[in-house]
């Protein structure tokens, strides 16, 4: 089966706190954003039972962080739409 790699986009209406992320959580939220290019059905969980499981919720930073996002299989793109931190 060929590799897959999803571009990952930050949608900055809903991601301002991205700039605002102390560095710790920048690197964590940067690094967890690649494994979701590469993997974005591991390790998340569908947003609210029963809703579209194209939204997604998973956590960075050793669980100090969590972000919510799209995936869209048709054009392989991973829209980060909130990043919460609590570090």
């Amino acid at each position: 089966m060929p590799r897959v790699s999803y571009r990952v986009e930050f949608r900055p209406r809903r991601c301002g706190g991205v700039h605002t992320l102390p560095s710790e959580g920048q690197d964590a939220l940067i690094a967890r954003a690649v494994d979701l290019a590469e993997q974005p059905w591991a390790d998340v969980v569908i947003r609210r039972p029963g809703d579209d499981p194209a939204f997604r919720e998973t956590t960075f930073g050793d669980n100090r962080g969590i972000c919510a996002f799209h995936v869209d299989a048709d054009t392989e793109v991973v829209r980060i739409f909130e990043i919460v931190w609590v570090g």
